[in-house]
């Protein structure tokens, strides 16, 4: 039986991984035959709005009396889901915070559900939720009837929840993967022939748990004498965070040694990126552009022969399989991953450990042994057809363990049968 679901982002339209997660979810969700509805807050603007094509409905939760009435004359849901919440900082009004709890409290006495997705895994991030201010922290939860979250042991039940509610009366479980369809993107798919040879892309934020000390490191001191070219696409404009990535510091406000000569490129037209990759490029330091429209990084991507996959978060996050991996996958891209982090994953039941990486097309970086990883990359670059042998093995598996139907099924199970069941 179809259900209305409505999915609200308080946090807005950030144009990064929870507005691919909120997307995808949604897409999930209507395969199943529910309809839909997405709301966003803009109350806060993003640089990277408009990074991704969506039809999500927009408001100024300062400028609305109740959330309700953006939706009430087109939508009733029967489920709310909560993708992200406000922060304690500035940019969100102590006004639209008293609103959103109101909201929850008003839908919570209408007999509506209300499912929170948990994205951040640690307890600095976590913190910045406007719910972390003991003004909101019992009246956001007492609304709440599920909360999904990463793992067990994890910061936000064992740090906050325990700490700060251990009377809770909702649920958790325990799913948050993030997926995309494997096929989704066949379109960008090349034959190896027109793809650029030793080329290595990353796409994503400069968070530091995505692996970007590793991948400076590992450009300085190995790929870049072995005559790689890696290119690094939506690196925010935060000069602190740029000059880390360097070996030659940032002086001023300009990055030394870097092309494009200005601090960061917003919105890098792929032609010039792909002009960029298209001379031979030797010696080069590590090449940073900002901000990128998701359809332009994917073809970038697509161009490469490699794509580097850095998140790794310890431990307790097993599942810490990212959108910014599976489009490697996708876009027909040999993935570079962590050891530390395919040591570890368990997704869905799938132990990686247990699988030797060659046999399903990934290419695996252990730290302590550089070497390894360039005479791998080498190989590959220079035997098209071994590198397609490796293409063909990465599609069978991902189609099977790492499609979005796979990953989501047992969270668009929840939403409906658990909370509507219960």
């Amino acid at each position: 039986m179809s259900k209305n679901i409505l999915f609200v982002m308080m946090r807005g339209i950030e144009g990064s991984g929870n507005t691919r997660f909120t997307l995808e979810l949604e897409e999930e969700c209507k395969r199943y035959g529910h309809n839909t509805l997405i709301i966003a807050n803009s109350e806060k603007r993003w640089p990277r709005e408009k990074t991704q094509k969506n039809d999500i409905v927009k408001f100024n939760v300062t400028k609305v009396d109740n959330i309700e009435n953006v939706y009430k004359d087109i939508f009733k849901p029967d489920i709310i889901v909560v993708m992200s919440v406000q922060a304690v900082s500035k940019d969100f009004s102590d006004d639209g915070k008293e609103k959103f709890n109101q909201f929850l409290r008003e839908q919570k006495n209408n007999g509506i559900k209300t499912v929170y997705f948990q994205v951040d895994h640690k307890l600095p991030s976590i913190n910045r939720n406007f719910y972390s201010d003991e003004r909101y922290t019992e009246d956001f939860f007492n609304n709440l009837d599920l909360v999904i979250t990463h793992a067990e042991g994890e910061d936000f039940t064992q740090k906050f929840i325990n700490r700060r509610l251990p009377n809770y009366l909702f649920d958790i479980c325990y799913h948050a993967c993030v997926g995309i369809p494997i096929n989704g993107l066949a379109s960008y798919r090349k034959d190896v022939k027109d793809k650029y040879d030793h080329t290595i892309c990353y796409l994503g934020r400069s968070a530091f748990w995505k692996g970007w000390v590793p991948f400076k490191d590992l450009h300085y001191n190995y790929l870049m004498n072995h005559g790689y070219t890696s290119i690094a696409m939506g690196i925010e404009r935060n000069i602190s965070i740029v000059s880390k990535l360097y070996k030659d510091y940032v002086i001023g406000k300009k990055v030394v040694d870097c092309t494009p000569v200005d601090d960061l490129t917003m919105h890098p037209d792929k032609e010039d990126v792909l002009e960029f990759l298209s001379n031979n490029h030797e010696m080069l330091p590590l090449q940073i552009w900002g901000n990128y429209v998701r359809e332009n990084g994917l073809e970038v991507m697509s161009r490469c022969k490699f794509g580097y996959f850095g998140t790794y978060l310890g431990d307790t996050f097993t599942n810490a399989i990212e959108n910014t991996l599976t489009e490697i996958i996708s876009v027909g891209t040999l993935p570079i991953v962590r050891k530390c982090a395919y040591d570890i994953w368990n997704i869905e039941g799938t132990v990686f450990n247990d699988i030797n990486p060659d046999d399903i097309g990934f290419i695996i970086y252990d730290e302590d042994k550089p070497e390894e990883l360039i005479k791998k990359l080498d190989k590959l670059n220079s035997d098209n057809k071994l590198y397609d042998v490796y293409r063909e093995r990465l599609y069978k598996f991902a189609l099977e363990k790492l499609d979005r139907t796979v990953l989501f099924s047992g969270i668009v199970e929840d939403l409906v049968r658990w909370v509507l069941d219960k």
